[in-house]
């Protein structure tokens, strides 16, 4: 992912200097590594070993300690609502494989990422299957299309159900 593309769509979650931000989807640590330089507290993972080894150097290379982990996104190991902000690139299913459907995937991580949100943080995802983007209570509250090697994904911006 572009550093310029992660800046972005921290800019778009509202990122805060006190804010704890996740990338539930870390990858090389793009996402986690402009939060961090935002003054956020980063936090990630990722299923594939050797992208937190690639994120942990890309960290040190920037001068930044980040808390990255071997996790399964649909299986997050953290507390309900414990994250300000979630800022993930979320699989294509182009260059990253996943373990199952991403139909499922995808269904599984949203629900994750609902449960570790807190109730007034923001939620930004950039896929090129805005289909598949389904949460239990929270909605897609809007859609950019961006062009990105060669792709045009979606940045799509996710908000808690006003309240009644």
């Amino acid at each position: 992912l572009k550093p310029t593309v992660a800046a972005a769509l921290l800019l778009l979650a509202e990122t805060a200097r006190h804010h704890t931000v996740l990338d539930p989807c870390c990858g090389a640590g793009t996402i986690l590594v402009e939060a961090a330089m935002l003054g956020a507290t980063p936090l990630g993972g990722d299923q594939d070993a050797a992208a937190i080894a690639a994120a942990q150097s890309n960290a040190i290379a920037a001068g930044i300690a980040l808390d990255v982990r071997v996790w399964d996104a649909r299986h997050l190991p953290l507390p309900d609502a414990a994250v300000d902000c979630i800022v993930t690139n979320l699989p294509w299913g182009i260059q990253v494989a996943t373990d199952s459907v991403l139909t499922a995937f995808y269904a599984a991580a949203c629900a994750e990422m609902e449960r570790v949100i807190r109730p007034n943080g923001r939620i930004v995802l950039l896929t090129s299957l805005p289909h598949l983007v389904v949460f239990p209570t929270w909605a897609v509250t809007s859609q950019l299309e961006i062009s990105l090697f060669g792709q045009q994904p979606r940045i799509l911006i996710v908000e808690a159900p006003p309240r009644a």
